[in-house]
């Protein structure tokens, strides 16, 4: 009986979610047009109510017409349906990372475990990764280009010239928003500049790490596995071999590649590591417990209790009956005035798993205690 209302419940709500999405589209409009009638510069420059009625008065995507705004949904929906329901099959006679050669099981949420597993070699690693560029991102072409067209006319009906000026306005606090005209930023012009003074010890570090990798790599293998692993001296660092689904950092590769090992000091992270392992499976941990521990020493330190709808409204290990989008795992403030706070991670008894449940628990916390502020200042202050 409970099955049945359940299901009654899911249809329903699979029907109304249309209706759903167009009565929240019609407030946010609503919202913005009664904020452009108010005279906002009656406010000092800075003040929270003049930046409050600033962002109000934004609409978003919200300023596209009917038509456009249902395409605009169509078209985010199909990217996230590709990048959710890609697979990477095998070619005849062999399939990726050494898998069942018939089975079309890989999926992005599987790319990091496997370009980090034991046997991954650099030949393993170029496999996988240009059969998942192939898969998906042929498909991923046309949707994109028109997400962009899309996105860059909602920008221009706000009053921006491209999406980019959108994006950027958060940051450079425009007059408009209701800062000081002196206090505006040239966001380039500042990430140039902050990048022209590290480029040099940046430099000096990937020539660093490119080296060692070279190293690494040069004598595994046959000829093949070398290849693919080959580093020139001069060149990029090939990104199949950074081991990371978006090619994005060199963490795969610190244990291997720091400066000055102290042997000593790593066999202890090692011992660390594998007592924490043990300590795990003795008291029979899940992933769910160990959120759980982290939440009591949370508590400890002083911190509030969360809603018992955090337990229950969470995911802390993946569910292989459902498709999920598992990376990167999340806190989410769900602001919909029932203090619905959620953490998504599709956890493993690890070390590092270890170490991010208190960044998350961390981040989650923030939210929470910041649910009696205004939505303005709830937002985590390090956007970039």
């Amino acid at each position: 009986m409970k099955q049945k209302r359940l299901g009654a419940i899911l249809i329903i709500f699979l029907i109304n979610s249309d209706f759903i999405k167009k009565v929240g589209r019609v407030f946010l409009r609503a919202t913005a047009q009664q904020s452009q009638q108010f005279n906002s510069t009656i406010f000092p420059y800075g003040s929270l109510e003049r930046i409050q009625f600033s962002v109000l008065s934004q609409q978003g995507m919200n300023a596209l017409d009917s038509d456009d705004f249902n395409e605009y949904n169509k078209i985010l929906l199909s990217i996230n349906q590709q990048f959710i329901h890609t697979q990477l099959c095998g070619e005849p006679g062999k399939a990726p990372m050494g898998g069942d050669k018939t089975a079309c099981l890989l999926r992005f949420s599987d790319i990091p475990s496997m370009l980090n597993a034991p046997g991954a070699d650099a030949m393993q690693c170029l496999d996988l990764w240009q059969k998942w560029r192939l898969s998906v991102g042929n498909g991923l072409k046309t949707s994109y280009s028109q997400l962009v067209q899309m996105s860059n006319k909602g920008a221009r009906m706000n009053s921006f010239q491209n999406l980019g000026e959108m994006w950027r306005a958060v940051y450079e606090l425009p007059e408009n928003y209701g800062f000081y005209p002196e206090s505006q930023l040239n966001l380039e012009e500042q990430l140039n500049n902050i990048y022209n003074q590290i480029k040099p010890f940046y430099q000096q570090l990937h020539a660093y790490f490119r080296a060692r990798l070279a190293a690494l790599h040069s004598k595994k293998g046959g000829e093949e596995n070398q290849k693919a692993g080959f580093v020139t001296k001069n060149g990029p660092i090939p990104i199949h071999l950074l081991k990371s689904s978006n090619g994005d950092n060199w963490l795969a590769y610190y244990e291997q590649t720091k400066p000055f090992p102290d042997e000593v000091l790593a066999m202890d992270e090692e011992r660390i590591s594998n007592e924490l392992l043990n300590s795990f499976h003795a008291q029979n941990y899940t992933v769910r417990l160990m959120y759980s521990k982290v939440y009591r020493f949370m508590k400890y330190l002083g911190f509030e209790k969360l809603p018992r709808s955090f337990w229950t409204n969470s995911v802390f290990k993946r569910n292989w009956a459902k498709e999920m989008i598992c990376n990167p795992a999340t806190a989410y403030d769900m602001m919909n005035g029932q203090d619905d706070y959620r953490i998504k991670v599709c956890g493993q008894l690890s070390e590092q798993e270890f170490i991010q449940s208190h960044r998350l628990m961390a981040k989650l916390y923030y939210q929470y205690s910041s649910r009696h502020q205004p939505i303005l200042l709830r937002e985590n202050p390090r956007q970039i």
